[in-house]
């Protein structure tokens, strides 16, 4: 069992269901209001799991903040980061230019920290449908199903399980295959 520690401590509905199905999964689950709470908290935690998308949605930082939260926790070694952003970066469902410019932003200096520090932290990127994030988005792809935060759960119990510890620099589409429709993903 893992001890996460979870940002923002407020999520849009379908993110706060896979958070609470995520903690069933855990020991402990702490959930930071602040950038800073995660700061101070980050060396009690086995993983950190980052809904920046959502953050920003919420209006708990602003697309800065997020970026500096990543590469402050880019620099502590053995830790397991998970961000959980929106596929807006794939121009899915986008409303402005700042969420999907955050959203690629993420996914770089995820797979960066992968990279500089693969020996000690993994750190890896679920791109869920904006929907999940917003209610402007939809969640429907190439299933005819929507995604549901049991499958987003799941996904993020997978990539902070120490069983899975070679998985690193990967961005993993729970989107039900929403990510084929877009050119930016080839």
């Amino acid at each position: 069992m893992q001890k996460l520690l979870a940002w923002p401590s407020r999520l849009p509905a379908p993110l706060e269901e896979a958070l609470a199905a995520l903690q069933s999964r855990s020991e402990q689950l702490i959930q930071a209001a602040s950038a800073d709470e995660v700061r101070a908290h980050v060396e009690q935690s086995t993983a950190v799991v980052l809904f920046p998308d959502a953050a920003v949605a919420v209006g708990a930082a602003s697309h800065e903040e997020v970026i500096r939260l990543i590469a402050d926790l880019g620099a502590i070694a053995d830790l397991n980061i998970v961000a959980v952003v929106s596929d807006a970066y794939l121009g899915n469902d986008v409303a402005d230019i700042a969420t999907p410019a955050t959203a690629a932003a993420v996914v770089s200096a995820v797979r960066s920290i992968a990279v500089r520090q693969g020996a000690t932290t993994r750190a890896n990127v679920v791109c869920v449908p904006a929907g999940m994030v917003s209610e402007a988005g939809s969640q429907r792809g190439a299933m005819t199903r929507p995604v549901e935060p049991a499958h987003v759960a799941a996904t993020i119990a997978f990539l902070t399980d120490p069983a899975n510890s070679y998985v690193s620099g990967q961005v993993v589409f729970v989107d039900a295959g929403r990510h084929l429709f877009s050119s930016l993903t080839a």
